[in-house]
């Protein structure tokens, strides 16, 4: 038979004050790894790379260029901007990345993130039309979603325990 461990009791006021730091860090936490998964999964939608995705299609830049992030709401003009005829945009740099970045960074569990694009033929990319992404970049960064949370967990926890975030909010040992 085991026997019972004893210990002193802890008095009420230091039990409900651990209880209430045990709530702030869990909902911090919590805010934090999602933010680090929608981040993550906007970034492979537009540069794609890790898992071998592939990312928005760039013939000119105007595609990926018109990726944008909103909060609660669709983001206004989806799928209604015709490229510009008089010059193509640079392709999508950290800067705009980090501005993304920084719209998701002040999100919180149950607020709803809208990510859409506002190239007018994004849908067309999305089902094949280019042989960048024949299979689409949406859909299969969605079908990686448990193995973006996954990694958004860890960097959440290396964040948490005192790493350093990296360029886009994810984190370094």
């Amino acid at each position: 038979m085991i026997a019972p461990r004893h210990t002193a009791a802890l008095p009420a006021a230091e039990f409900v004050l651990a209880v209430e730091d045990l709530k702030r860090r869990t909902v911090d936490w919590s805010d934090a790894l999602l933010q680090q998964f929608a981040s993550e999964c906007v970034e492979l939608v537009i540069v794609g790379g890790k898992f071998g995705l592939p990312g928005t299609p760039v013939d000119t830049g105007f595609a990926r260029n018109m990726w944008v992030v909103s909060l609660g709401a669709p983001p206004a003009g989806l799928g209604t901007a015709e490229r510009p005829k008089d010059g193509t945009p640079e392709p999508i740099g950290p800067a705009a990345l980090d501005e993304i970045a920084s719209a998701i960074a002040g999100t919180h569990v149950g607020d709803i993130i809208w990510c859409g694009n506002r190239a007018v033929y994004i849908a067309a990319l999305e089902n094949g039309h280019s042989d960048q992404a024949p299979e689409g970049f949406v859909r299969l960064t969605l079908l990686q979603a448990d193995r973006i949370f996954d990694d958004a967990v860890r960097a959440t926890a290396r964040v948490l325990e005192g790493g350093t975030p990296n360029a886009r909010g994810g984190a370094r040992a």
